[in-house]
C-alpha cells in the first residue's frame, strides 16, 4: 500500500494536518490528498451569478494557486499528476465541464474533473471521497468498485444515437447518422472499392461529396451565372 497524506484546506475541517489557501469565488476548498501515484484536491463549486466560470482573470488565479501547489510537491521529490475534483451539483455540472475540457489555459499542467454524484449512480462510485480514494490508490484496493461489461456494436450505436439527438448543427448531426448507420448495417466491401478503405470510411467520403463537394459546386455555378447574367445587363 502506498502512504497516504491528508491535509485539510478550509478552517471547518477538523483535520490536525492543515494548509490554507487563497479564497476562491468559484469554489470552496475542501482537502489535499497525496501519494506517490497522484495529488488530488477535493473542492466544492460555488454558484454566483456575478462571477460567472468566463473571466480571465479568475482563472489565471486558480492556475497560480495549483501551479504553486504542483510547485511544492515537485521541491519534495513528488513529480506526480495534480487533479482537482469539483463537486458540482446538476446545475454547475455543465460550467465546469466546459472549463476543464478548455486547455488553452491550462498548458497539461493539471487536471479539472467535475464531479456529480448522480452521472456516476451506475458505476459504483459512492460519492466523491470514494473516487478521491480511487484517483489516488495504485494497489486497485477499490477496483471493485468499478463495474465493466462488453457492449455489442448495436448497443454501442445506439448510445451514440442519444448523443446525435441533442445535436442542433443539421449538415453534422447527417453525418453522425451516416457514421451510425455504417456501423449497425456495414455495406459489404467490393473488389471495386479502393484498398484500406473500410465501410466507415466509404460512408463518410461520400457523405463529403454529396455534401461538402456538391454543394460548393452548385453555390460555385450559381454564382457563375450570376455574373454571366450580370454582364449581359
Amino acid at each position: 500500500m502506498l502512504s497516504t497524506y491528508s491535509f485539510a484546506l478550509n478552517d471547518s475541517s477538523n483535520e490536525k494536518e492543515s494548509l490554507m489557501l487563497n479564497k476562491h469565488k468559484w469554489l470552496i476548498w475542501d482537502s489535499l490528498t497525496v501519494t506517490q501515484l497522484a495529488a488530488v484536491i477535493q473542492s466544492t463549486a460555488v454558484s454566483d451569478e456575478d462571477n460567472p466560470l468566463t473571466s480571465n482573470d479568475e482563472r489565471d488565479l486558480l492556475r497560480d494557486e495549483l501551479c504553486d501547489i504542483s510547485d511544492t510537491l515537485s521541491s519534495f521529490g513528488l513529480q506526480i499528476p495534480l487533479i482537482l475534483v469539483v463537486q458540482c451539483d446538476s446545475a454547475r455540472y455543465a460550467a465546469w465541464h466546459k472549463i476543464a475540457g478548455d486547455q488553452d489555459w491550462i498548458r497539461g499542467a493539471f487536471c479539472i474533473q467535475p464531479f456529480d454524484k448522480s452521472r456516476l449512480a451506475g458505476t459504483g462510485i459512492r460519492d466523491i471521497d470514494n473516487w478521491v480514494r480511487m484517483l489516488t490508490d495504485s494497489d486497485g484496493t477499490h477496483a471493485s468498485s468499478y463495474s465493466l461489461k462488453s457492449i455489442t456494436d448495436a448497443e454501442y450505436a445506439e448510445h451514440l444515437r442519444t448523443q446525435v439527438a441533442r445535436e442542433k448543427n443539421l449538415l453534422a448531426k447527417s453525418l453522425a447518422e451516416a457514421i451510425i448507420g455504417a456501423i449497425v448495417e456495414p455495406e459489404p466491401l467490393t473488389v471495386s472499392s479502393p484498398i484500406g478503405e473500410g465501410p466507415i470510411q466509404s460512408v463518410v467520403m461520400r457523405w463529403v461529396q454529396n455534401n461538402v463537394l456538391a454543394t460548393s459546386q452548385d453555390h460555385t455555378s450559381a454564382s457563375a451565372n450570376g455574373n454571366t447574367h450580370g454582364e449581359k445587363e
